[in-house]
């Protein structure tokens, strides 16, 4: 099983100038796109250098054209007022450049065992791919692992090396929007030792890559693991601090909290920012 991550520093580059914002944005993209290739083909070296000099272009495009004006008075971490500031990236997902945040597409698939209550049921997924897994998870989402990791690179954020000292540069924000309704995404989840979760540090890990037969694959795409409630090695994203097995009676995990009354079914964003 390879261990190597798929990293980004020094391709980010944010437009500032309004007309270069969109043409800067694409080109943004395709060099995390070739970022992404040159780890699945290990053509490493000549491919990051195309994609750091596409980079460097769309830096160089954006300081030449003439600026346009873009409303600054949007706080980061709530929705952006222009829709037309979001660039799609894959998998619905879709990225704000401006302002450094992306949202997921999602729909609520479970809040523990409505017929029985008392019944506890582990999370082992905050966000599952699809719907194989959706009885361990809170939420699902059509998108894959490798559009989200390609989405946070864009907004500047880095994968963690280390699960025991995380860099500032992973540290992530998540929301959960639904209808009206939009809060941190731990006030979905609960202790099941039925204590409230004031507060869970996120962050931005980094799935690992697999071989699956003759081909490269990205590990959280084979798990179906896109946001984790417990800490695993195929997440994406996933939480900084100790959260026990939910197989494991013993330990203390994240289970579903019962208090938004919000149907099943319901779809919406899950928002991340860097924190």
């Amino acid at each position: 099983m390879g261990t190597e991550k798929i990293s980004g520093a020094g391709i980010m580059k944010r437009c500032d100038g309004g007309q270069g914002l969109i043409p800067g944005g694409i080109a943004i993209f395709y060099s995390s796109v070739i970022t992404y290739y040159a780890f699945m083909l290990r053509f490493i070296r000549p491919l990051l250098g195309l994609s750091l000099f596409i980079a460097q272009g769309a830096l160089v495009f954006c300081e030449d054209v003439s600026a346009v004006s873009i409303a600054r008075d949007e706080k980061v971490g709530e929705p952006a007022k222009n829709e037309s500031s979001f660039t799609p990236v894959g998998g619905g997902i879709e990225v704000d450049l401006k302002q450094s945040i992306l949202r997921v597409p999602i729909e609520l698939v479970g809040k523990g065992n409505e017929k029985d209550p008392s019944r506890t049921l582990g999370l082992e997924f905050l966000v599952t791919i699809g719907k194989d897994k959706d009885y361990e998870s809170m939420f699902s989402s059509e998108s894959r692992g490798q559009h989200l990791h390609m989405a946070l690179l864009m907004i500047g954020r880095e994968p963690s090396k280390s699960e025991s000292s995380i860099p500032a540069s992973a540290n992530l924000v998540l929301e959960i929007e639904l209808g009206e309704d939009r809060r941190p995404a731990e006030n979905w989840v609960f202790w099941s030792d039925s204590k409230p979760v004031k507060s869970l540090k996120w962050y931005f890990r980094g799935s690992q890559m697999v071989k699956v037969g003759k081909n490269n694959h990205y590990a959280a795409d084979e798990a179906l693991n896109l946001v984790a409630a417990m800490p695993s090695p195929t997440m994406v994203v996933g939480p900084g601090v100790a959260v026990g097995n939910p197989y494991n009676e013993e330990d203390v995990y994240l289970v579903p909290s019962l208090l938004p009354k919000t149907p099943i079914g319901t779809k919406g964003w899950l928002w991340i920012r860097g924190k």
